[in-house]
């Protein structure tokens, strides 16, 4: 299982890397966050007979079956801006999540398989991702690129778009790197004329 919570509310598991998470019987109100959970010879996160549990900015990838599964009576959760990736291999065609409870949110998730159409290029492929399972769930704005917090360090499957991580940084000269400039000039006008005043000076002498 990699991490188990059963009948446990209002925990936090963040930032752990691990086979799997399954959330059993009455586990509600938890946080899972940043977590990057692979190649489990299951599926990747499991929660049964739970609710209201947040799911966010995780890494599902290469589990062998589902990378998010909902079991039965597995209400009111919220899945959002994860990576899911490379999931359920054995069922091409078939989707990476399922979703066999009610009124569970999936939003904003990337799904390295449905990464096209986005015709307006504002980032939400066309059509919405289609879940497995008896609830007909779906996650309406399925994102074209790994979210931005973790494309630089999720593994891509090789049916992925790779993403381009473009890293912008505004520079500020030095004087020393622009020239002398107004103020260096002008110093250096003052030196030359006080040594051709000397010059003259010691002529006249």
């Amino acid at each position: 299982m990699g991490i188990v919570l059963s009948s446990s509310n209002y925990n936090v598991l963040s930032n752990n890397s691990a086979r799997g998470i399954h959330l059993d019987t009455n586990s509600n109100f938890n946080e899972i966050h940043q977590n990057t959970l692979e190649l489990n010879l299951g599926n990747g996160l499991y929660i049964e007979n739970s609710e209201n549990n947040i799911i966010f900015e995780n890494i599902f990838y290469k589990n062998n079956e589902y990378g998010i599964y909902l079991d039965i009576n597995t209400n009111n959760n919220k899945i959002e801006w994860n990576d899911i990736i490379g999931n359920n291999p054995s069922l091409p065609g078939y989707s990476q999540a399922y979703d066999d409870g009610s009124d569970n949110s999936f939003s904003n998730n990337f799904w390295d398989e449905w990464v096209s159409p986005d015709t307006n290029a504002d980032g939400i492929v066309d059509d919405p991702y289609a879940i497995d399972g008896v609830a007909i769930n779906s996650d309406p704005n399925p994102i074209a690129l790994p979210s931005e917090s973790q494309s630089s360090t999720i593994p891509l499957s090789s049916s992925s778009t790779p993403a381009t991580i473009i890293t912008t940084t505004t520079q500020t000269s030095s004087t020393e790197e622009r020239g002398p400039g107004f103020s260096g000039i002008f110093v250096l006008i003052s030196v030359l004329t006080f040594v051709f005043l000397m010059r003259v000076k010691q002529k006249i002498k």
